[in-house]
């Protein structure tokens, strides 16, 4: 996060093979804090199917101090044993149909109306 911003909700988005999806977050360093290692808290897991795409509003709103990391991680199912999987033997590439697969990880944050440039977000992309 580039500025301070409060959590509202979110909205994990994957397709056919998506078996689970977990939010985490990563806390700016500050007081008390160990920089060296910090502290990641899970925000969201929850069972994944597609037929049930839903947002997730947090029962009471987390403020995020510059500098948290968002991070967004899915787990995925390409085996015979699942039943909504439309092909085991095919490769699969990212794409919009559901027989591509896909990992959005959208969440809803309120910042103040005269935070001027609108540049919230810091993107990291993550090849692990």
């Amino acid at each position: 996060m580039r500025r301070d911003a409060v959590l509202l909700s979110f909205f994990p988005l994957l397709h056919l093979r998506g078996k689970r999806f977990e939010y985490d977050v990563t806390l700016a360093p500050g007081r008390g804090q160990d920089n060296l290692n910090p502290k990641m808290e899970t925000l969201l897991r929850v069972n994944y199917d597609l037929r049930w795409q839903t947002s997730y509003p947090l029962s009471e709103p987390r403020f995020l101090k510059e500098g948290a990391e968002m991070r967004a991680v899915a787990w995925y199912d390409n085996s015979p044993n699942n039943p909504n999987n439309p092909n085991p033997n095919a490769s699969v590439n990212w794409g919009d149909q559901p027989r591509d697969e896909v990992l959005g990880g959208f969440f809803d944050v309120a910042v103040p109306a005269t935070i001027g440039d609108g540049k919230i977000l810091v993107r990291h992309h993550s090849r692990n």
